[in-house]
């Protein structure tokens, strides 16, 4: 099941007190990831709701750890609460070790994790991953200005 096309979350959030969207902390980030990254959020918001608010950092490291230990490229986390929903993206040295392609593939892989939490839809990573690469092609398609922003930082 497409968790951008479900629509569960309406009735299961319609009382709540949350206000909902994405809020971005850049950090340090590059102008070109901050480009690229806000028209993405700017349409996204304008294509899809989100009932509970979703903090995104970006960090300046080469990865971030689960509870586990294991290195990851994103973590999407939350609290019972849903007061803390968060998104943690490494920028792994940018531009040396990782391109804005792969960062932006990490958030849309983890938004799209929010979106199978808020419509309580369980998946594997494989249909996470399918669902978020539909996605970020709708997003390129939609927006040849990021596009070329993209294709020439490769």
């Amino acid at each position: 099941m497409n968790p951008w096309e479900c629509k569960q979350y309406k009735e299961l959030y319609k009382n709540t007190n949350n206000e909902g969207g994405i809020s971005i902390y850049f950090g340090k980030s590059p102008y070109e990831l901050k480009n690229v990254v806000s028209n993405f959020i700017s349409w996204i918001e304008i294509k899809y709701e989100f009932p509970i608010k979703v903090y995104i950092d970006f960090v300046h490291k080469n990865y971030v750890k689960m509870r586990s230990r294991r290195k990851v490229s994103g973590i999407f986390c939350w609290d019972d609460t849903e007061d803390d929903v968060g998104i943690i993206i490494p920028i792994k040295e940018y531009p040396k070790k990782c391109d804005i392609a792969d960062i932006m593939v990490s958030l849309i892989h983890e938004l799209t994790h929010y979106m199978e939490w808020i419509n309580k839809i369980e998946q594997s990573e494989d249909e996470t991953d399918e669902y978020s690469f539909i996605l970020w092609d709708k997003f390129l398609d939609s927006n040849h200005q990021a596009e070329i922003s993209i294709k020439n930082k490769r």
